[in-house]
């Protein structure tokens, strides 16, 4: 990540698009970071297997392992196996409706354990329509079906404003992680520096929050 007492490095063009912040608050997450570091090494462990035929007993193939790591990568809203969070290229993210294909089917479907079955991802609804009938009232089926699947779950908002802030919040979050105190965060980043300690504090916790509850749930940057 880059050094957060540099603002430079904060500068990410004169208009980046909502998958560019989405990516930058996913790629701090420390979840997305354990899954993707997971989704790798089974990678890894699955070519040697396949090069050299000596590894675990209960080495995946590769083509399980790159299932996963697709899985993992629907999981974060990506199209394609879950992305390096060490690189800056923005992955490709899920726009919803989407026309399941084959390849997503183990993002969207899950087995049953102990038994021979797959059902439904509960965090998805896959609905069929019928191209030889009316669209309409289809529509107004699947709506309901929706509906009652969404019960009791969290839904999360699409974020319409506060752009101007977000360098700023990727920045404190590169500054936790780095270990820096708040004092020393205050005394550093040009928003701070001119307010009183107590008032610097406060807009400090305020933007902190706001930030975790960004890198926290990202893909509600291209919902």
């Amino acid at each position: 990540m880059p050094d957060w007492k540099k603002a430079s490095n904060y500068k990410f063009g004169r208009k980046p698009d909502r998958a560019r912040w989405a990516w930058e608050f996913m790629r701090r997450n420390p979840t997305y970071r354990r899954e993707h570091a997971w989704a790798t090494q089974n990678w890894q462990e699955a070519i040697t297997f396949q090069l050299t035929g000596v590894g675990m007993s209960d080495a995946l193939t590769e083509f399980d392992s790159d299932a996963i790591a697709l899985q993992y990568g629907f999981r974060w809203g990506q199209l394609g196996r879950i992305a390096d969070p060490n690189r800056e290229a923005v992955p490709t993210f899920l726009q919803f409706p989407i026309e399941t294909k084959v390849a997503m089917l183990g993002a969207f479907f899950q087995k049953v354990p102990g038994r021979r079955v797959i059902q439904q991802h509960p965090d998805f609804a896959t609905i069929t329509f019928s191209l030889h009938g009316p669209i309409s009232p289809q529509l107004a089926s699947a709506k309901q079906v929706l509906a009652i699947r969404q019960k009791g779950k969290a839904v999360g908002k699409p974020v319409h404003k506060g752009a101007d802030q977000w360098p700023l919040y990727l920045r404190i979050l590169d500054a936790d992680e780095a270990g820096a105190a708040s004092d020393e965060i205050i005394s550093t980043i040009q928003q701070y520096v001119n307010l009183d300690t107590i008032a610097a504090q406060k807009r400090l916790s305020t933007h902190r929050k706001r930030a975790i509850r960004l890198r926290d749930d990202p893909l509600r940057l291209v919902r």
